[in-house]
């Protein structure tokens, strides 16, 4: 339950986790792997 109520305190909104999730795994900025685009469409689940 710690780690739950971190996350909520820590971002707030889904956006702002996801954004830090994304910056964690690409600092660099985004390339993808196949093709080395740096453009990324960011699916939300509804």
């Amino acid at each position: 339950m710690y780690v739950l109520n971190w996350f909520q305190k820590e971002f707030g909104t889904e956006e702002a986790c996801a954004e830090y999730l994304m910056y964690k795994r690409w600092n660099d900025g985004y390339r993808c792997t196949k093709c080395n685009h740096n453009q990324y469409l960011l699916h939300k689940n509804s």
